[in-house]
């Protein structure tokens, strides 16, 4: 802790030296009025090592990537199930997702980090393919894949195959 003191010292020392210490006290509770104001987590309150350590929501992942509407709005629906566990509710369907799109799946330890992975295969479909998966009824098991493995089936014939023999 003493260090991030020190940091605090360190940082605000020629602040001081260039503008006083009324003008940088002025402008200080010009910010934190204002963060106030705008709701925002006031000043001065760390981040729990939670915080800090929190990897961001599948949601969090497609609301932060630019992209056009008719794209990022069936991903935040597929993002949002994702993360109520009603889409791809374990790595192992995650993992069969991706195979099914002609990929070969990289190790993954945790199912809320497997959903970079999946958005990788997800952002190579089409607008309308990525609709009707986000369309397709949630599964809850391979009963129910049939839309979404044939909307992968579709983006995976575009793809070039290894090691694939089609009479076997």
């Amino acid at each position: 802790m003493k260090s991030r003191k020190t940091l605090l010292s360190n940082l605000l020392r020629p602040l001081l030296d260039e503008w006083g210490p009324d003008d940088v006290r002025a402008a200080l509770e010009k910010l934190v009025l204002q963060s106030e104001r705008d709701g925002q987590r006031s000043y001065g309150a760390a981040k729990s090592q939670s915080e800090r350590n929190a990897r961001p929501t599948a949601i969090n992942l497609v609301e932060s990537l630019d992209l056009e509407n008719e794209r990022k709005r069936p991903l935040a629906v597929l993002a949002k199930r994702f993360d109520d566990k009603d889409f791809l509710p374990s790595i192992a369907d995650v993992r069969e997702f991706i195979i099914m799109a002609g990929e070969r799946p990289p190790t993954m330890k945790n199912r809320q980090d497997s959903f970079r992975n999946l958005l990788r295969v997800l952002l190579r479909l089409s607008p309308e393919r990525l609709q009707q998966v986000a369309d397709a009824a949630s599964h809850a098991g391979p009963a129910q894949l049939g839309p979404i493995s044939d909307a992968i089936a579709a983006a995976g014939e575009r793809l070039p195959r290894r090691n694939h023999d089609p009479d076997r």
